[in-house]
């Protein structure tokens, strides 16, 4: 018999379910001006201090979507979910996306 960590066996129902608590609701789905004012504001630093402009960008399938572009450098935000998460892609000229782990140095 396999040891688990709480000492017995059988017991891997996750803690909320033990209480009998129902299960967290998922997050609203926010309409889509809702999602451009909120990435306006979480990236309201990059038009600030960096001198990004927001620009219009149309994509038929991907409707939750803001870019922020300067000269040849854009980050486009796009909702998952219908908007209830976020995602972004950072890019440079035509060469498409950049893995963002190229772009931060983890290593200080």
């Amino acid at each position: 018999m396999h040891a688990v960590p709480n000492g017995r066996s059988g017991d891997t129902l996750p803690a909320a379910m033990k209480r009998n608590k129902a299960p967290t609701p998922p997050p609203p789905i926010p309409t889509l001006a809702e999602f451009i004012e909120t990435c306006r504001a979480a990236f309201r630093l990059l038009v600030d201090d960096f001198g990004f402009q927001e620009a219009r960008y149309s994509d038929p399938y991907q409707q939750f979507l803001v870019r922020f572009t300067k000269d040849d450098r854009w980050l486009d935000v796009y909702g998952e979910g219908y908007g209830t998460i976020a995602a972004c892609r950072v890019g440079c000229g035509t060469r498409g996306p950049l893995a963002l782990i190229w772009v931060v140095n983890i290593l200080h």
